[in-house]
């Protein structure tokens, strides 16, 4: 990790941290697998 461009390290994180952003949300409600737009609404956002 200590080679890499410090931007590329950035842009890993941000989508890890995103990544377990979305998972939270998922975790947290259950329910929005009931929505029909839900899957649509998180790859909007």
């Amino acid at each position: 990790m200590n080679g890499q461009h410090p931007a590329l390290r950035n842009v890993g994180a941000n989508l890890l941290n995103s990544f377990v952003v979305a998972q939270k949300f998922v975790v947290m409600r259950p329910e929005s697998k009931k929505l029909p737009l839900s899957r649509r609404q998180l790859f909007a956002i």
